[in-house]
Formats: C-alpha cells, sequence, structure tokens
C-alpha cells in the first residue's frame, strides 16, 4: 500500500492543478460565450452602425425634438435616460412605464440589450424588438446610453470631440447627427436610372451626352 502513495498523490495535484485551469481559464470563458449565444444557438453578430432606415431617422429626430422641448432627461432613469427617450419614440411607452419593464431585469440599458430574452419579460423584449426591427442593435444601444459611437463623434458638427452622456443638450446633437449620417447613408444607396428614351423614341444610352452637351 505505501507503494501506491506517491502515485496517489502525483495523481491528485494532477487533477487538481487540471481543476484551477478549469476553473480560472476555461469556465470564464465559456460562460463569456454561452451570455453571447441568442435562443437559436449562433452568437449574435452585430455591425458597427445601425441599419439605415426610414423608422429609425424619424425616432431619433423625433426623440431630439422632444428633448428640445422640453422632455425630461435624467441619466440615472431607465425611461429618461438617452436610451430611454428614444424607446419613449420608437414604442409610444411613458418614462414610467419603461422604467417599470426595465426593472424586470438588473443591470444598464447596454446589458439588458445583451441578454434580454425574447421568451421572458414580454414587454422588455418588445421593446428590443422594436428597436432591432427599426434598424438598432445591442452596440448601437451602447453607443446611445453612452453617446459613443466613433462615427457619430467623428461626423460632430465642428470635428471629433467627447460629448457628456448625462447632458441633455449633447444627447440632442447626438440624435440629430446619427440620424443626418442615416439620412446620407439612404440616399446614396438610391439608384436613379437613367433615362434610356427620349420623348421623341429617339434611343440614348444614359443622360451623359446630354449634360455634356448643356
Amino acid at each position: 500500500m505505501k507503494y501506491l502513495y506517491p502515485f496517489l498523490i502525483d495523481s491528485f495535484v494532477k487533477n487538481l492543478h487540471a481543476m484551477q485551469i478549469f476553473f480560472a481559464i476555461i469556465l470564464p470563458v465559456k460562460y463569456r460565450q454561452i451570455k453571447q449565444i441568442t435562443l437559436a444557438g449562433v452568437i449574435r453578430k452585430t455591425p458597427s452602425m445601425a441599419k439605415a432606415t426610414f423608422e429609425l431617422i424619424e425616432a431619433l429626430r423625433s426623440t431630439a425634438l422632444n428633448l428640445k422641448n422640453g422632455a425630461y432627461h435624467s441619466w440615472g432613469h431607465h425611461g429618461a435616460c438617452n436610451c430611454g427617450n428614444l424607446v419613449q419614440s420608437v414604442t409610444q411607452f411613458s418614462k414610467e412605464e419603461i422604467l417599470r419593464h426595465a426593472q424586470q431585469s438588473t443591470g444598464e440599458w447596454t446589458e439588458l440589450a445583451r441578454e434580454f430574452c425574447p421568451v421572458t419579460n414580454a414587454p422588455l423584449a418588445l421593446i428590443f424588438l422594436k428597436l432591432e426591427a427599426i434598424g438598432l442593435n445591442s452596440t448601437d444601444i451602447h453607443h446611445v446610453e453612452y453617446l459613443s459611437s466613433p462615427v457619430v463623434l467623428k461626423r460632430l458638427p465642428g470635428g471629433h470631440r467627447w460629448l457628456k452622456r448625462n447632458s441633455k443638450d449633447h444627447a440632442i446633437l447626438y440624435f440629430e447627427t446619427f440620424a443626418s449620417i442615416l439620412e446620407e447613408e439612404l440616399l446614396d444607396a438610391i439608384e436613379i436610372p437613367a433615362i434610356t428614351r427620349l420623348k421623341n423614341g429617339r434611343d440614348i444610352k444614359s443622360l451623359e451626352p446630354i449634360m455634356s452637351a448643356i
């Protein structure tokens, strides 16, 4: 039996070392991966900028206008922070309703957006589904909450600068700049077909020969 002691001790030390590696390295990594997996079983991949849609542009403009007209703004209030005011424009929920729905989970809008489940917390899920439907993703929601999108900050009137997340004026500026960027993207995406036939029936390949003759 005494000859087994060194073997047992060596085996125990190796297993202990393996357990330390598992709990210190492997488990945290797996946990972070699981948090990113949606119900469909795939990792949510989000682009760096929101999808340009008429609905999103209207919501951004409306939110900026509401803030200019005196809408309550408070960064520590789920229903009246930057995201909260945008959600009011998108869903027509009041700030009190949004606050009540948001308090069903814990964390700021960034955490709520990353971890929401479309099966549970139905009102909160509805909010995020509406935001996604008009072109926003969890990355955009984070940037709106902190007024931090590099794309938006770069396009601010007067050049790049950092904005204060708890400033109503900065929130208005962010929403308006964000909307302008998306409007430009929509205009760039519109394809105007070339006129291929004049009224007298003469065929032309494009308008270029006509424009060059003017």
